[in-house]
């Protein structure tokens, strides 16, 4: 299958959309399987918009499958055009959906699908910050695009900070560029609390965005097996990213390597927005998946053809053997 997309031909795109639906089968196939994402770790944006489409059913299935698609193409863009890798292919978007897929918690719904979006819009404007004499606009556009983000899942508050390290790693340091990147992040939130106010939901917004998401090292509470597994899984593929780091770098231009420390940084920050979650469930893994992803890619792009074919199979039928557990374990 990896064959058809060692291509740059963004067209081939297509074919991601039925690799995103194979991997949301398993809601409607296994029994027991949650597929409700926690409703109350979303923003206002995530709330106002489960008012109409609900959190579980076709149209959020639906919704969730155009989601991936859409920000598989946005990798492939952002992937291609920044030349992250030695070949150019749409492996970055193939396996974010495959990682963004990967465990049960993660296929519904969820407010950090949608917050995910904007984190790679602001990933790929903050890339194109380097080197340009003038871009005021392009800081404020990564803050605005990162406080939308928050707005649909508060923990991505922290991000902001993935936007001061790019500009640090990008950019020499400016006060100036950091308070344009502050006031983008402000603006969607001072707009969102206009409109609140206008419609007398101001307290709402502000339990919503800053009160009831936030609690200092907070877990919920979960002995299941399946937990450790996929927490295991978890940290195994981050421990992959992190020892590859030298491969993703070999022979690659400075300005490259400057980008790709930023997908470092978002992976370091994500992760830490777990230190100040109330009550973290295992659908709070996908705050890292866009950096992860697009990392492991990296890894198969550098396999030889067949370990890397070999390889994705294996975890392929892994991934769907976990999703379907249910399914066998009520035979």
């Amino acid at each position: 299958m990896l064959s058809f997309l060692r291509t740059n031909q963004l067209a081939a795109s297509a074919l991601l959309i039925f690799y995103a639906a194979l991997l949301h089968l398993s809601p409607l196939l296994s029994p027991g399987e949650s597929t409700v994402p926690v409703s109350e770790h979303s923003g206002i944006l995530a709330s106002w918009l489960y008012a109409l489409t609900g959190t579980h059913g076709l149209l959020p299935s639906l919704l969730t499958l155009g989601l991936l698609s859409l920000q598989a193409v946005f990798i492939n863009v952002l992937a291609s055009n920044h030349r992250l890798a030695l070949e150019v292919s749409l492996f970055p978007g193939l396996f974010y959906i495959l990682i963004a897929s990967s465990l049960p918690g993660f296929l519904c719904f969820s407010p950090i699908h949608m917050a995910n979006t904007f984190l790679i819009i602001a990933i790929g404007v903050l890339m194109k910050t380097y080197k340009q004499p003038s871009c005021a606009d392009l800081i404020f556009n990564v803050g605005f695009w990162l406080g939308v983000a928050a707005l649909f899942y508060p923990a991505y508050l922290l991000l902001l900070f993935v936007g001061m390290a790019g500009l640090n790693v990008l950019r020499a340091y400016k006060i100036r560029e950091r308070l344009m990147l502050l006031a983008g992040m402000i603006a969607p939130y001072l707009l969102t609390a206009l409109y609140c106010f206008w419609d007398n939901e101001l307290q709402l917004f502000l339990n919503t965005q800053f009160i009831t998401p936030f609690e200092f090292w907070s877990f919920a509470k979960s002995e299941s097996w399946t937990s450790i597994v996929e927490l295991s899984f978890w940290l195994l593929l981050v421990l992959t990213t992190i020892g590859s780091t030298g491969i993703y770098n070999f022979k690659m231009q400075m300005q490259v390597q400057k980008k790709i420390s930023i997908l470092y940084w978002a992976l370091l920050i994500g992760g830490l927005t777990t230190c100040i979650q109330k009550e973290v469930p295992i659908e709070h893994l996908l705050v890292t998946a866009v950096p992860l992803g697009i990392l492991i890619s990296f890894n198969f792009i550098y396999f030889s053809r067949r370990w890397a074919e070999m390889l994705h199979l294996v975890l392929l039928v892994l991934i769907l053997c976990w999703q379907y557990k249910g399914y066998f374990m009520g035979m």
